[in-house]
């Protein structure tokens, strides 16, 4: 019998599945420089700087999509996002330094 209650780990598969979804979006937008590039090359009478910068174009996008993959994980995953947020965050604790009690006493 299905029940129609929410639950915590409802909203957890609702980030996850829009996780996945829009990464697997991105990875196939990022190939569509690609696309457009070998069909200029194809056509054959787009000018080869053109067809160069098509090329560099789908280079850099594809190389930027594993870092937005990496930066769309930590803002989506509120646990890790928290534990990237206290590793680069200094510590509030502080070590205490005492005195040397034979420096004081000599003193």
């Amino acid at each position: 019998m299905q029940t129609d209650t929410v639950t915590k780990d409802d909203g957890t598969i609702k980030r996850s599945a829009q996780y996945i979804l829009l990464i697997c979006s991105l990875f196939y937008i990022s190939y569509v420089p690609t696309f457009v590039s070998v069909i200029l090359d194809v056509v054959g009478s787009i000018s080869s700087a053109v067809i160069s910068a098509t090329r560099w174009a789908a280079i850099i996008v594809q190389s930027l999509y594993g870092a937005l993959n990496s930066l769309l994980y930590v803002y989506m995953t509120p646990g890790y996002r928290l534990h990237i947020k206290n590793l680069f965050t200094k510590s509030q604790t502080l070590a205490k330094v005492t005195p040397d009690k034979r420096s004081a006493a000599t003193a």
